[in-house]
């Protein structure tokens, strides 16, 4: 097998509910469960877990992701600025875990909702012995993964509020990355290769994904809004 295999521009993506996109996926499973069933230990020593996490995604976002960006793609402007959902929403991991703060968590829990279809459904992904498979395989379940730690470490809650602030990051986001595409004829949000409604035109597309976009984030906060709010006991970090 050539070595161009493992990092080339030109090599496979991954073919979509194939054997190693099951096992990924199971893999990802495993990995939450395991996470969720160790929830005291989780809490109880949080500020080792979240460096670890915080070391884990930079480690993927300037080696693996724009490093190769870096030395693979003689066009970074069109495919490796920080604009695709995943990116955005680990950037905000990466500040959320550096500050703690509640605000950058209320936009990567719906961000990152993009970040969970993308496990299900790779679009364009390379498979995963690629350098760029590898770092979209510990992106994604690192999004999923600190989601789940700001409700379990820190009492994080998805309300009403963090919705709006959501929603808001969402309305500002869009337009900026329609003009950008335009620019630089790239497919941040996937806006110009769709994973679905390909040959519905942009001026009908683009409402309607914004429309969805929102009313899932809305939905999403009514569902989880019956569960019943836990407290546990503060720890020490």
């Amino acid at each position: 097998m050539p070595l161009e295999y493992f990092y080339s521009i030109d090599a496979p993506y991954v073919k979509i509910f194939s054997l190693p996109h099951i096992l990924f996926l199971v893999v990802c499973a495993l990995t939450v469960w395991f996470f969720v069933r160790s929830r005291k230990a989780v809490r109880l020593h949080r500020q080792a877990v979240s460096n670890v996490f915080l070391g884990i995604i930079l480690f993927q976002q300037i080696f693996l992701m724009y490093g190769w960006y870096l030395l693979v793609t003689d066009d970074l402007l069109s495919q490796a600025l920080p604009l695709e959902l995943c990116r955005v929403s680990s950037l905000l991991t990466i500040c959320f875990l550096i500050t703690k703060n509640n605000k950058f968590m209320d936009v990567l829990f719906y961000f990152s909702i993009y970040a969970i279809c993308s496990l299900v459904y790779p679009k364009n992904v390379y498979h995963f012995a690629h350098v760029n498979g590898i770092s979209f395989m510990i992106n994604h379940l690192m999004t999923v993964l600190t989601r789940i730690f700001g409700v379990i470490a820190y009492d994080w809650r998805p309300t009403w509020k963090s919705f709006r602030r959501a929603a808001i990051s969402f309305t500002v986001y869009l337009p900026v990355v329609v003009v950008v595409d335009a620019l630089t004829g790239g497919n941040y949000f996937y806006l110009i290769d769709r994973p679905l409604l390909q040959n519905m035109p942009a001026v009908w597309y683009i409402p309607l994904a914004y429309g969805v976009t929102i009313g899932g984030f809305a939905l999403v906060t009514w569902g989880l809004s019956f569960l019943p709010e836990k407290k546990t006991a503060a720890v020490q970090s």
